[in-house]
């Protein structure tokens, strides 16, 4: 991303929807930027945007696929250019866990996106209160 003084070739503008996401990602990409390099932007923009839940930087645990072909990922190593068919719309979405040989699920990494902690559920409690008080509804009864 930012500015390129070289000229890499054509560009092209990307839409790319992030399942459980609020909305498409719209991209410019160069036909020669590979499909890692996409991912990359979009979890870039998604932290910059601040959007929630908080992804991570992991590549590796993504996967884009064309929105009109399903069947396959593509291959983080191929080009967004022609070699793709020219598809300008895209679906990333994170792979599913991987089990090991026997059976067991890998251990998770450690994200930084854990539970809430109470301090900050706290800033929350008088909106809490308040939603509640004014959503209250009586029952009168006859």
């Amino acid at each position: 991303m930012g500015i390129r003084k070289e000229n890499k070739g054509n560009r092209y503008l990307i839409c790319v929807s992030l399942v459980d996401s609020t909305g498409p990602f719209m991209l410019v990409v160069y036909e020669e930027d590979t499909v890692e390099t996409v991912i990359k932007m979009v979890l870039k923009s998604h932290a910059r945007q601040g959007r929630i839940p908080n992804l991570g930087y992991d590549v590796n645990a993504f996967m884009l696929y064309d929105c009109s072909d399903f069947e396959e990922p593509l291959r983080p190593s191929e080009t967004i250019g022609p070699s793709v068919g020219g598809v300008r719309k895209f679906t990333m979405c994170k792979k599913p866990n991987q089990e090991t040989g026997n059976g067991e699920e890998k251990p998770k990494a450690k994200s930084s996106g854990g539970p809430i902690r109470r301090s900050a559920l706290k800033k929350f409690k008088p909106i809490k209160d308040w939603l509640d008080k004014s959503l209250h509804f009586k029952v009168l009864s006859h």
